[in-house]
């Protein structure tokens, strides 16, 4: 069984710091090792889970096509499928103004359920109900006064469509991995890949800069199961409930 917690090790080290992005990079490292402690781990988030936190952060860009292609690459070991779907359900449950949270883990679901391994388009079915549940999502922004839920809801209906439908995501991977062909570089297939998602993102509106509340720390919450079954098997994924999906 993987759990959010599946992998265990010790505490992560901190990443290397180049010199324009150092602060921000050792900001986040700090964060995301507090919302696991707050989370009741001993340990911080795994590196994967990091990179799903990076990928569906509260901020008006991203997720890039280097960390999604990244993800894809890392969804071929059993092992990671299990912590990358149950951070991503987590980032579902988020409410209100941090709307950047599921809507963007919803094109993170999206793409690799299309890109990323068999096990893993198996395990993001089993997350086909939260998703619908953001069928109803609400947010308007009191500034703008613009429905920022429209977006979260015409997504979520889109992917619980893709998600619930055998044949449809069936044939959608088998699209997705022709079109791999005549992609030289991983560069250049990291950027065909995520053009769809950058698009999308493009017409999101501009965040203002805020500082992080004490509401950036994420709880424990009840613990839910979903059973996923692939080629190899069927694992169970431990998916903990929390009212906020997590800061950052």
């Amino acid at each position: 069984m993987v759990g959010l917690g599946g992998l265990g090790g010790g505490a992560p080290a901190l990443p290397s710091l180049g010199l324009g992005d150092g602060l921000e990079s050792a900001a986040r490292f700090v964060a995301d090792y507090a919302a696991a402690v707050g989370d009741g781990r001993l340990q911080g988030y795994t590196r994967t889970e990091r990179r799903v936190r990076e990928a569906t952060r509260d901020e008006a860009w991203g997720p890039t096509g280097t960390v999604l292609a990244e993800l894809a690459a890392l969804s071929g070991d059993h092992a990671e499928v299990g912590p990358m779907v149950a951070m991503l359900a987590r980032r579902l449950e988020s409410k209100g103004d941090r709307w950047r949270h599921p809507y963007k883990a919803m094109l993170a679901l999206e793409y690799l359920a299309c890109r990323g391994s068999e096990a893993f388009a198996a395990a993001a079915r089993g997350v086909a109900g939260k998703v619908r549940e953001l069928e109803g999502f609400q947010y308007v922004d009191p500034r703008s006064g613009r429905d920022e839920g429209a977006s979260v809801r015409n997504k979520a209906a889109a992917l619980a469509a893709l998600l619930t439908d055998v044949e449809a995501l069936r044939a959608e991977r088998a699209k997705e991995h022709r079109s791999y062909d005549g992609i030289g570089s991983d560069a250049s297939r990291s950027a065909a890949l995520s053009a769809a998602a950058q698009a999308e993102l493009q017409q999101l509106p501009p965040k203002q800069l805020s500082t992080p509340a004490a509401g950036a720390f994420e709880g424990g919450g009840p613990t839910h199961r979903r059973s996923a079954s692939t080629g190899g098997g069927t694992f169970t994924l431990n998916l903990t409930t929390a009212s906020g999906g997590g800061g950052g």
